[in-house]
């Protein structure tokens, strides 16, 4: 009887379920550090999560494209 996979295609699928299982872990980790939401960076209680600096509430968009961009520093 042959067998319904290669060993080299379950070594594959099994890689890549682990790979999928440990980004999973890893988001529902990060997200529990503030809820899985960003929260006002007065209202910081740890290091790690989401937090919003500034906001700014516009009554429409603008018409046309609209940008934003995420500061990292390295010291954080």
């Amino acid at each position: 009887m042959r067998p319904i996979l290669s060993a080299q295609t379950a070594r594959r699928t099994t890689a890549s379920l682990m790979l999928a299982l440990m980004g999973m872990a890893i988001s529902i980790a990060s997200s529990a550090q503030t809820g899985g939401t960003c929260i006002p960076v007065a209202e910081r209680t740890t290091e790690l999560g989401c937090f919003v600096h500034a906001e700014q509430h516009l009554e429409a968009l603008p018409p046309g494209l609209a940008y934003w961009h995420i500061d990292r520093f390295p010291s954080h």
